[in-house]
């Protein structure tokens, strides 16, 4: 179940936005890429070699398909949620991937010693002004950030113009009803730094945040967790049905 919550090249920021720091760059695209608008994006829980174990059987090939459908797909962003030291391996010498993609993976996805480890991967073909880890205040998942990269809607040579740019979120909210304080209380810090963003940061580094987006796997379990999402427009909502249409409100959403 995946959500979407609607000058010069400077990837270290000395201003940052709450409860964040810089979050390097894992890999450079091997080709150049265009000059292009975002398009397209796509997020996805990629998730399979964890839990069940008629699930993990099926995981390599699984992961296979998945490439290719990355590579069909060919999105100029891909949000990927829950991704462990096996997919990450493959992104990482996939020949499509490394070819067009800036890639950006959260600490977690390297943690192998640990069979329970998944975190979050950005995928972008749009080279990022900034890249960040939201590192959230519950010690139980600090040690799986989100990604928020901040994306150039137009770039100009004019230096008196500022250029347009969006904000993209991938994150992983905690699972099950008893942590939904847990899920509002992530929500709520990516919303501090998507204020922060539109606010201090642009103001002080001279661009304008056109758009902010929250992609990923937000896991409200309880119909009362809906009225805060409900508070944005549900992509999901809007492309399924051409509008948000109320009676879908306060229902789970599934893509099958």
């Amino acid at each position: 179940m995946h959500n979407f919550l609607v000058r010069k090249h400077k990837m270290a920021s000395s201003l940052l936005p709450p409860k964040c720091s810089d979050a390097p760059l894992v890999h450079e695209p091997l080709v150049q890429q265009e000059q292009q608008l975002v398009k397209k994006l796509a997020t996805f829980n990629v998730l399979f070699d964890i839990g069940n174990s008629r699930v993990r059987s099926y995981a390599d090939a699984r992961y296979k398909k998945q490439l290719q459908m990355f590579a069909n797909l060919n999105a100029n962003v891909l949000c990927l949620n829950e991704v462990t030291m096996n997919l990450y391996t493959l992104l990482k010498n996939d020949p499509f991937i490394l070819a067009n993609y800036f890639m950006y993976a959260d600490p977690s996805v390297s943690k192998c010693d640990n069979a329970s480890y998944f975190g979050n991967v950005i995928l972008t073909r749009i080279k990022p002004l900034y890249a960040f880890y939201l590192t959230w205040e519950d010690k139980n998942i600090a040690h799986r950030p989100g990604i928020i990269v901040v994306l150039p809607l137009n770039i100009s040579n004019d230096e008196n113009s500022k250029p347009q740019c969006i904000a993209i979120a991938s994150a992983h909210f905690k699972a099950f009803n008893d942590m939904a304080h847990v899920r509002k209380q992530q929500y709520e810090e990516c919303l501090a730094v998507f204020n922060f963003l539109k606010h201090e940061h642009s103001t002080h580094f001279g661009y304008d945040l056109f758009e902010c987006f929250l992609a990923g796997d937000l896991n409200p379990h309880l119909k009362e967790e809906e009225s805060f999402l409900n508070l944005h427009e549900d992509m999901w909502t809007l492309l399924h049905y051409g509008h948000a249409k109320e009676e879908n409100f306060g229902e789970m959403q599934f893509d099958e």
